[in-house]
């Protein structure tokens, strides 16, 4: 009826006629594996793994990799916490990253002194601690 309808093949490794770019789990061939770019790890051709927060993929010896797809978040606030690779949503403002400043709203810091949003001052007896206005 004019449609067109498509799937993925399925992967018989035991066939010895198996496209192997289309099934590269299938690759056995020792120069289809891919070394991790620590050179530590050793992975077949097919395998995915994720590395600096990019997408990796080892195909026929080679390498691919790509920017690691984030979910899109529909929150107001959002931090990336060390060691991650995507913002996830945050319910404090103070812990937020994507704060806009708005110079019409201050801050009263412990002395009482007026700070503008998005000031930072090292907190007075306490050189070791930073503030900012958020």
């Amino acid at each position: 009826d004019g449609k067109i309808f498509c799937r993925r093949t399925a992967c018989d490794c035991q066939n010895p006629s198996v496209d192997l770019f289309c099934c590269p789990e299938c690759d056995t061939r020792v120069t289809s594996q891919c070394l991790d770019q620590n050179g530590h790890k050793l992975y077949r051709s097919g395998d995915n793994w994720t590395h600096s927060c990019q997408q990796c993929r080892c195909l026929e010896g080679e390498v691919d990799c790509w920017p690691l797809a984030c979910p899109n978040l529909s929150c107001e606030y959002t931090a990336m916490l060390e060691g991650e690779c995507c913002p996830r949503c945050v319910s404090d403002p103070c812990l937020a990253d994507n704060i806009a400043y708005d110079i019409r709203k201050t801050c009263l810091d412990s002395y009482g002194v007026s700070r503008l949003s998005g000031a930072v001052w090292t907190m007075a007896g306490s050189p070791c601690t930073t503030c900012k206005c958020k």
